[in-house]
């Protein structure tokens, strides 16, 4: 019988195959891959045999690391949500998937870092030396890209960030400094930057996107954008402990004809002018004191007999040595000015939205006021 001549390339394929396979499975192979996989197509791509049959080991020496594939975020989770029990059921049933869902997972990661993670005996799934490393670094991306998230997330519903404030009156009491305690107490991570001036300068800084709102007495006639108007405040004057129209319950307008008037240039100070004006029918109604200082400079004056000055009873909250306050009306009683928020419609800073909401909730009657334009 014909003996047939040997087909070197036959022999040296299979010869080649049970070396591949050998290495395969040797047992000292650090990177593991899941050769079980339900998508044939996904296994190619991860660079994985199709088996049905078992988990095999993939030896570097033999099959490339598949180190460009991207390590899923989800994965690390998984990882540091594994490493804090002591089997992957009790992992699993914490992360509320399947444990086969999240074995797989672990190996895949493993494959793609190329370290053995876990150690995984009877007693239970513990991090190798080399996967306490990688968990600790793991667990800091994790916290801090979460910490990102979150303050992502609040600055966009502007429960975050820098809200630039102008105001037109004092704090020491009324609704601005109601709505202010609320809006920090509500936000306290929002950094509130108060700004202190007349009102053209305050609408000087808004239309330059200096400030973020303006809470200004009066209407303003330069102003074409976005205004609400809100509440009223009553017009009170600061008057010397020993002046002679302390006796009286409220003052008129016209008492106050011959008084030295204390004006600041900072304020309402020109919309008490223009009332001065309007009540007493003058443009030169009294005699005026003129300082640009700060409101509690010019009521410690006040104090001291320096003349009287005209503020809203929102300044009425602080006790100045030496100073009496009393309501100044007209003929039709208490002589109040309003207050309106201004601020520019094509403002993005989310931290605005948050503060005009809260003033529609505080004061409904006044936000049932359409917005002017």
């Amino acid at each position: 019988m014909a003996l047939s001549r040997p087909n070197w390339r036959v022999e040296a394929a299979q010869a080649n195959e049970r070396q591949t396979c050998q290495t395969f499975l040797a047992p000292a192979s650090p990177i593991f891959a899941l050769a079980k996989l339900e998508d044939p197509e996904a296994a190619q791509a991860n660079g994985v045999r199709h088996s049905r049959q078992k988990l095999v080991n993939w030896s570097p020496a033999t099959y490339p690391r598949v180190s460009t594939v991207p390590v899923e975020f989800r994965d690390l989770r998984w990882a540091i949500v594994a490493s804090k029990h002591r089997s992957l059921r009790q992992a699993a049933e914490a992360l509320r998937i399947k444990q086969p869902t999240l074995s797989r997972g672990l190996r895949n990661l493993e494959y793609r870092l190329g370290v053995t993670l876990f150690k995984r005996t009877n007693g239970g799934t513990r991090p190798t030396v080399e996967g306490q490393e990688f968990l600790e670094a793991a667990r800091r991306f994790v916290d801090e890209t979460e910490a990102i998230t979150v303050r992502g997330k609040n600055r966009s519903r502007g429960e975050s960030g820098r809200l630039t404030i102008g105001i037109h009156t004092s704090l020491s009491a009324g609704n601005l400094r109601a709505t202010l305690i609320e809006h920090r107490h509500r936000f306290p991570d929002v950094d509130r930057q108060l700004v202190d001036g007349p009102s053209d300068h305050l609408i000087s800084d808004l239309a330059s996107s200096a400030i973020d709102v303006a809470f200004v007495a009066g209407l303003s006639p330069r102003w074409s954008d976005r205004s609400l108007l809100l509440w009223s405040e009553r017009v009170v004057a600061a008057l010397p402990a020993n002046h002679p129209l302390t006796g009286r319950d409220v003052i008129h307008w016209g008492e106050l004809r011959h008084e030295s008037l204390l004006m600041s240039q900072r304020g309402p100070g020109p919309e008490f002018l223009k009332l001065l004006d309007s009540k007493l029918g003058s443009s030169d109604p009294c005699p005026l004191v003129r300082h640009d200082v700060v409101l509690d400079r010019l009521l410690s004056l006040v104090g001291v007999d320096w003349g009287i000055l005209l503020v809203l009873e929102s300044a009425t909250g602080a006790v100045y040595p030496g100073v009496t306050f009393r309501e100044v009306h007209d003929a039709e009683g208490p002589t109040r000015l309003s207050l309106r928020a201004y601020w520019r419609q094509d403002n993005a800073n989310p931290s605005l939205r948050p503060l005009l909401d809260l003033l529609r909730e505080r004061y409904p009657d006044i936000s049932a006021a359409p917005d002017a334009s």
